[in-house]
């Protein structure tokens, strides 16, 4: 059997914290597997554990504390980086590695494949990955009112305490 083709697919997420991104990723997943596409969600911060640096200052539990060393770790790698958009680039390099497992060239797309980059929060990331990708990268915003958001961080960040 043939495998199917198409093109690789690439979607960047944007919103406040607490907007719960997650749905959107769940949404489109359902949506591209009924077209035959898989999904690699690809979250640049937590590519920032990798760094040792960075993995001793990143603290998982609880959630205020994550978002907070999360949000200061990924503003500390774009200043001694002296770049805007160094997670996004972090994130390129995911997608080739990912690219060289399956086809031993990191230049080679996968076909049917579609990366959701899991949440930017800097216009230079978005810009690069338009430049990177061309009209492959779609993205996405997600607007979701301050007391709901408010809400989700309050129900998380209690739920984290008491686990």
């Amino acid at each position: 059997m043939i495998p199917l083709q198409g093109p690789e697919l690439f979607f960047g997420l944007v919103g406040a914290v607490g907007s719960r991104l997650s749905s959107i990723t769940k949404g489109l997943k359902h949506s591209l597997a009924r077209v035959s596409y898989q999904l690699e969600v690809v979250r640049s911060i937590d590519l920032l554990l990798l760094i040792e640096e960075y993995d001793q200052i990143m603290e998982r539990t609880p959630e205020d504390r994550r978002y907070t060393t999360y949000m200061d770790a990924g503003d500390k790698f774009r200043t001694q980086m002296g770049l805007g958009d160094a997670l996004a680039r972090l994130s390129i390099g995911f997608v080739k590695n990912k690219r060289y497992s399956i086809t031993g060239h990191e230049e080679s797309p996968i076909p049917r494949c579609a990366y959701v980059f899991q949440s930017l929060k800097h216009l230079d990331e978005v810009a690069l990955l338009r430049r990177v990708y061309g009209p492959n990268f779609y993205l996405i915003s997600a607007y979701v009112p301050k007391e709901i958001r408010h809400q989700n961080l309050v129900s998380d960040i209690a739920a984290s305490h008491y686990d």
